[in-house]
């Protein structure tokens, strides 16, 4: 759980490239990033990554700076991937 940490769409981006690096190990299956400033930029950067883990199960962004454009494309590309 990384809720309010102010990560932000810079650190949004890190954990993004942490994740990509990962994908081939078992383990995270959820991350929570509740509160922490980040706007669709970050967001979409988080779930393309999340969706490229094959162990990632959940994400949460309550609380961020999402706009309602944002949210629409998120829920696009998840549709998508489906």
């Amino acid at each position: 759980d990384l809720s309010c940490n102010t990560i932000e769409d810079d650190g949004a981006g890190l954990l993004a490239a942490a994740l990509q690096q990962q994908q081939q190990h078992v383990g995270l299956q959820a991350l929570v990033l509740t509160g922490n400033r980040i706007t669709d930029r970050g967001a979409l950067v988080l779930v393309e990554a999340c969706l490229a883990h094959p162990f990632m199960r959940s994400l949460t962004l309550n609380g961020n700076r999402l706009t309602e454009t944002g949210q629409q494309l998120i829920r696009q590309r998840l549709t998508s991937s489906a």
